[in-house]
């Protein structure tokens, strides 16, 4: 079966799922708080930064994702790392990156913005 032959699923090639599933999330210390990496393959797909503003507030700035990894999911396993961090040490969340603000309330009502 040749891939453009495969139906869709949730709007979304069975490859593109694939290719999803291969993408990994790190979480890396920085001065002013941390960087949630994505890679994939040992190549870096993509970034999430935030800063650490008081002891349970962070602020995720920006997002970046390589042109050639757009509409691979790179984003959403970023904004994905950043939910879990969030529940998981029990912060509040500001967004200053324009991503973060427009998705975390579609995909984790549950986290509050502050």
């Amino acid at each position: 079966m040749v891939v453009s032959q495969i139906p869709r699923l949730n709007g979304m090639f069975i490859e593109r799922l694939l290719t999803m599933e291969a993408i990994t999330t790190q979480l890396i210390p920085t001065e002013q708080g941390g960087r949630l990496s994505a890679t994939r393959d040992g190549q870096e797909l993509g970034h999430l930064d935030f800063n650490v503003l008081a002891e349970d507030l962070i602020d995720a700035h920006h997002t970046f994702v390589t042109p050639e990894a757009r509409s691979d999911g790179v984003a959403a396993a970023l904004l994905d790392a950043l939910a879990e961090h969030v529940q998981t040490h029990h912060l509040r969340l500001r967004a200053n990156c324009s991503y973060v603000a427009k998705m975390m309330p579609r995909r984790y009502p549950q986290i509050n913005l502050v």
